[in-house]
């Protein structure tokens, strides 16, 4: 009897932890599809190299390509919807763990502290999930030519079967459109970066010189509803 709980019980968070990196990946794939995630705020561009943070060096490289963020972002996308189901979880699995390793070390070296316990979190469920493929990974890997068993169990029950692709079409679909319509609410045509010719405040025109950030007066507009000016050596947020 205690057997049958334990093993009900290891099948319940086995599920949990497939569906929370599942989750995690898909909600952090899509954005970068839309390019939301790898953002620098514009008049943090203008700040010197040698002056800004391992952080906003590492989050402006990538943020340099959209590319880069759409292939990362289908990796995720990919990694989420393949754990899902049983028959390519290991691929999924196999893909997750070099994802999470990547990340992790570039959280450490960039010094983006807050991050490092949430991908930690998704790189031991990756390997214990991984765990239950030891031996199919040591022979087709270790011993070269060894093929994965088809060990998979089938299910009666129907909502279990068809959960995996209720799910692939409810999630993807509905936190996209969540997302389209965030990004949505900016004005892109506005926000960015620029030179500040003249400013009038109360019917008073101000004299403008060299700005705190560049080399001219600037006021930028960021997607994080701030407006920076910056001139006569000051910045005003």
């Amino acid at each position: 009897m205690k057997s049958t709980n334990l093993s009900r019980i290891s099948s319940v968070l086995k599920i949990l932890a497939i569906y929370y990196l599942s989750v995690k990946m898909i909600c952090f794939g899509i954005p970068k599809l839309l390019f939301m995630q790898f953002r620098i705020l514009h008049h943090e561009s203008f700040i010197p190299l040698a002056e800004i943070s391992k952080y906003q060096h590492m989050w402006s490289f990538f943020g340099r390509s959209y590319h880069y963020n759409i292939f990362i972002g289908i990796v995720e996308i990919a990694i989420g919807i393949l754990i899902v189901f049983r028959r390519t979880r290991l691929i999924a699995l196999l893909m997750s763990i070099g994802v999470c390793l990547n990340i992790l070390i570039l959280n450490i070296e960039f010094e983006i502290f807050f991050a490092i316990p949430h991908i930690v979190i998704d790189l031991v469920l990756t390997i214990l999930l991984l765990v239950e493929f030891r031996k199919d990974i040591y022979q087709f890997f270790i011993l070269n030519g060894g093929r994965i068993a088809n060990t998979f169990q089938t299910t009666n029950n129907t909502f279990l079967q068809k959960l995996p692709f209720i799910y692939v079409l409810v999630l993807p679909i509905g936190y996209g459109i969540y997302s389209y319509n965030l990004k949505s609410e900016f004005d892109n045509d506005l926000i960015g970066s620029y030179v500040l010719q003249d400013l009038e405040i109360e019917n008073s025109n101000i004299e403008l010189s060299r700005g705190s950030i560049g080399s001219e007066p600037m006021i930028f507009f960021e997607n994080n509803r701030q407006v920076v000016l910056s001139f006569n050596d000051t910045v005003y947020k």
